[in-house]
């Protein structure tokens, strides 16, 4: 007899939240380092497209912690219900506020594929929202719950 997927898969049923943890904060570190080494570039077009002074010091310092110090948090596995859950309200604001408004609708129908206009954010968002439910899996440093 055959085995069902479900039969096949569910003895690394709890990887698979390790995995999408080790995936995400890998996405987040490949887009907030290059931010580090442009910080006056990259302020400046907060400034210009986002908000204006003196509180564009906060999305850009908010920024950088977020795509940087909460990615390696999540990549280790510290705190992650935490990481992911300020990480997802982080996302969802910055897929909504800073690149919504510039794409009509929802989807980049009007800019080209453009992936971080509205689609990266938004699946970085839902997936820190996943893993702020679900827990941090395997081979985190905190304990899973």
């Amino acid at each position: 007899m055959i085995p069902s997927l479900r039969e096949i898969v569910k003895p690394y049923s709890p990887y698979a939240p390790t995995l999408l943890r080790w995936v995400t904060g890998m996405f987040l570190l490949a887009h907030g380092i290059p931010k580090l080494f442009q910080i006056p570039s990259f302020a400046a077009g907060v400034e210009e497209s986002i908000v204006g002074f003196p509180i564009h010091y906060v999305v850009v310092a908010g920024t950088l912690i977020v795509e940087n110090a909460l990615a390696l948090c999540l990549i280790f596995g510290f705190k992650v219900r935490e990481t992911a859950l300020i990480t997802a309200c982080w996302f969802f604001g910055i897929a909504f506020v800073a690149h919504g408004t510039k794409i009509g609708l929802l989807f980049n129908l009007a800019s080209g594929d453009d992936q971080v206009k509205f689609e990266y954010p938004f699946l970085i968002a839902v997936n820190c929202l996943v893993l702020s439910i679900r827990g941090a899996g395997k081979f985190a440093i905190d304990p899973e719950d």
